[in-house]
């Protein structure tokens, strides 16, 4: 159930899985990011999301199949993005299931020895 008006600040929070548990869309407002972790958190629990188009968001955030991705100074295009999730539950559901699966493809624990290796050789060569 949707509860207007309301923001929560916790404070510091060193185990953010429960968070993502409470929630239903992961939104990033940032103008300026680099390849931010907190998405790929929020993908990894399932979570649709609702991003800027800045940094390395486009490369994390498939527009129209992970989540939908918005230009920083376009703040109606970003409550339409957020507006279209709350009122579509499978959409939501369906941009989560795409997103958990990029993140463990693409972003896992068990492929950082692998690239790690390809970095070090090309840094050696």
């Amino acid at each position: 159930e949707l509860t207007p008006n309301v923001v929560e600040f916790r404070g510091t929070i060193a185990d953010t899985v429960p968070l993502y548990r409470e929630v239903d869309i992961f939104v990033l407002t940032s103008d300026w990011e680099g390849t931010p972790n907190v998405i790929l958190e929020a993908m990894a629990s399932g979570l649709p999301v609702v991003a800027t188009r800045v940094g390395g968001v486009p490369e994390i955030v498939q527009h129209g199949e992970t989540g939908f991705l918005v230009d920083p100074e376009d703040e109606d295009g970003m409550v339409d993005a957020i507006l279209t999730l709350i009122k579509n539950r499978d959409l939501r559901l369906k941009f989560g299931r795409a997103g958990r699966e990029f993140v463990l493809a693409q972003h896992s624990l068990d492929k950082l020895p692998g690239y790690l290796q390809k970095l070090y050789e090309l840094a050696l060569a």
